[in-house]
């Protein structure tokens, strides 16, 4: 834990972030970081993916956190990464870029149904092409149940 006199030093404060990140992947089950804006949350979680033996899992609350994390993880020719289609960003549908209903289906998604469930069963309000999407990520999903 970091002393009130190395709080306000940033080296100070990325040092012990990247000594949570790497103490967070000998930990079996989930992990939670949390630290302050610019203190290498997202550098040092893409060196652990990097350097990982088991999977990582990089969540943002805002989209350009995800570009960065994006960006970082393209600098590596072995590191392999994928984005979770989220409506807002990726859905036509819900941007109103075209003919669906914009307003259905983020009446539905505030209504708390997921995006997998909105393409998967009101296709006729959502005619983005996600449903080939959500359709792939459950099977996918199925099927790795069944193994």
């Amino acid at each position: 834990m970091l002393d009130s006199t190395d709080a306000g030093d940033l080296s100070a404060v990325r040092d012990h972030t990247r000594e949570l990140i790497e103490s967070a992947s000998d930990v079996d089950g989930p992990v939670l970081i949390e630290a302050p804006p610019n203190s290498g949350k997202t550098t040092n979680a893409i060196r652990l993916a990097r350097e990982a033996e088991k999977p990582v899992t990089y969540l943002a609350r805002r989209i350009d956190l995800y570009e960065q994390a994006e960006q970082k993880a393209e600098e590596y020719d072995d590191l392999r990464y994928e984005r979770i289609p989220a409506p807002q960003r990726d859905c036509e549908t819900f941007l109103g870029d075209n003919d669906g209903s914009a307003t259905a289906v983020q009446r539905l998604y505030e209504k708390g149904y997921s995006g997998r469930r909105i393409h998967l069963e009101f296709q006729d309000y959502a005619p983005c092409g996600m449903y080939d999407m959500a359709h792939t990520i459950l099977e996918v999903t199925r099927s790795d149940l069944s193994e």
